[in-house]
């Protein structure tokens, strides 16, 4: 059972995009299509782990997560950016049919914007020097979605793009009567199955990785959360609340500051009492040291006669 769950989730996919579809009307509206066109159901489920602001943790795993998947997406598109430019000078491309050049202009515009969207999406986000300039204040808004999930989807169109060209050209080519390539209906098929084996593995795998809760899920815990977290906010805020709920600190502290002054009181009286021995022992010293053991008074009067 296990070896053939990945397959009954693949199957499953088209049904979940659908629910995908009915989350983003119901949570935004008609502008929902463009979250559901243009971004990412992992963006939007990681923004969503960002929305307590108080966790500056969250905030920088998620900066750092982000800046490392825009240099990946930087490097590749780079790299079929240069595929694509080498592939447009391709033998006997301009003698196919007009959607292979096409794929492939589209292709190199795509992987160029791929690498200029993931630049300043990394320029941005190291302008950010404080959690709350990342951390989301509230629901992820379509515009933070689509610009976090840019760079990969041009990537991936980047991709399909060039791989629909090739594919093209090299049936063209291929499949020509007057093709002097040998076998070649057998190097296009192979071209074909190895295509569909590819894409078909990395769907099977990306299926399987990814999350198996939904979004409707994901939203219901999101309300929970908040409505937990209601209670807490207008409780601090109240001071009547907050003293009422906090009895027992106060008390403690009371009680501190008791007994700090019966330490106090104790030091000062050792204080005294010290004093009162100094001033015993000069008294003393004073009567020693004077003639005949007289007292001041007797010396005093001795003096005058």
């Amino acid at each position: 059972m296990a070896q053939i769950e990945p397959i009954l989730r693949l199957v499953a996919t088209p049904f979940e995009s659908a629910c995908d579809l009915a989350f983003y009307l119901d949570f935004y509206g008609i502008a929902g299509l463009c979250a559901w066109a243009f971004g990412d159901r992992s963006i939007w489920l990681l923004l969503m782990e960002a929305l307590n602001p108080s966790n500056e943790k969250i905030a920088w795993n998620l900066k750092e997560l982000v800046q490392d998947e825009s240099e990946i997406v930087a490097v590749a598109a780079s790299i079929i950016a240069q595929v694509a430019i080498t592939a447009l000078s391709l033998d006997s491309l301009s003698q196919t049919h007009w959607t292979a050049r096409s794929s492939l202009v589209l292709s190199l515009v795509s992987a160029i914007m791929a690498v200029y969207a993931a630049s300043t999406e990394y320029r941005m986000l190291c302008r950010c020097v404080k959690s709350e300039n990342i951390a989301m204040r509230g629901v992820p808004s379509i515009a933070s979605v689509i610009t976090v999930s840019a760079p990969f989807a041009l990537l991936v169109l980047a991709l399909n793009s060039f791989l629909l060209g090739f594919g093209i050209w090299l049936g063209y080519i291929c499949l020509d009567s007057d093709s002097t390539w040998g076998d070649s209906r057998a190097v296009f098929f192979t071209y074909t199955v190895g295509l569909g084996t590819c894409n078909l593995v990395y769907a099977a795998s990306t299926v399987s990785t990814s999350s198996r809760k939904s979004l409707f899920e994901w939203k219901s815990d999101l309300m929970r959360k908040v409505a937990k977290e209601r209670p807490q906010e207008s409780q601090a805020h109240d001071p009547v609340m907050a003293t009422a709920s906090q009895p027992k600190s106060s008390h403690e502290e009371l009680s501190n500051v008791l007994r700090q002054t019966a330490k106090l009181r104790r030091e000062l009286a050792e204080s005294e009492e010290l004093l009162a021995g100094l001033y015993e022992r000069l008294g003393r010293e004073r009567h020693d040291n004077s003639p005949l053991g007289l007292t001041s008074k007797q010396l005093s009067a001795a003096n005058f006669i």
